[in-house]
């Protein structure tokens, strides 16, 4: 799955987050929702390793970070299909 976003920093949660995953080869569980934040509308969920294809921010510009997310596991939740 490869998705481009324009973070919003600092974001310790979020972006942050992120670049840490992407230097630590960890997992994480990510999810795609109907509407955020309801639990009951998630139709994909599953373990994925997260990638950053751009990290080169310059200093005052808003810029595009690629995002690559691989499956590391068999998605639990695949409504997607």
């Amino acid at each position: 799955m490869k998705q481009d976003m324009i973070p919003s920093l600092p974001d310790p949660t979020g972006y942050t987050r992120m670049e840490t995953l992407d230097k630590s080869n960890a997992t994480e569980v990510y999810q795609i929702r109907k509407k955020p934040f309801a639990t009951a509308d998630i139709v994909f969920e599953a373990v994925m390793y997260t990638g950053l294809d751009d990290t080169s921010f310059n200093q005052g510009e808003s810029v595009k970070v690629g995002v690559t997310l691989t499956l590391a596991e068999v998605p639990t939740i695949d409504a997607l299909a």
